[in-house]
């Protein structure tokens, strides 16, 4: 966890530069904990979640996209209604990853 230490920690090297000032004590504060658990669980899981989507993406045939366009569908469209219904199994196993890592991260955390 070296990314949140207080003395010599990545986020307190990046907050001092930007601001001036020493970056919070993050696992030592309480609320600073929680918001250090948020940024570790989304980096951690952000990777997965991009491999998941991206090849949920790629899975859709060309032939859908040419069909969409051919019926008249606009980009925005094609990126909001048929993306996201055609990648519906990736979408709920992504999120089923996601909680099931999530609830072992805090059951790790707190036993």
């Amino acid at each position: 966890m070296w990314v949140f230490n207080y003395d010599y920690g990545l986020l307190n090297s990046i907050w001092k530069a930007l601001t001036g000032h020493h970056g919070p004590n993050w696992l030592g504060d309480d609320f600073w904990v929680k918001v250090a658990m948020i940024i570790f669980m989304t980096w951690k899981g952000l990777g997965t979640s991009v491999i998941l989507y991206l090849s949920g993406l790629q899975s859709i045939l060309r032939d859908y996209y040419e069909a969409a366009k051919i019926d008249g569908a606009s980009a925005f469209a094609l990126a909001s209604d048929f993306c996201f219904t055609e990648n519906d199994g990736t979408v709920h196993k992504n999120t089923s990853l996601t909680r099931a890592g999530r609830d072992c991260i805090l059951w790790k955390k707190t036993v």
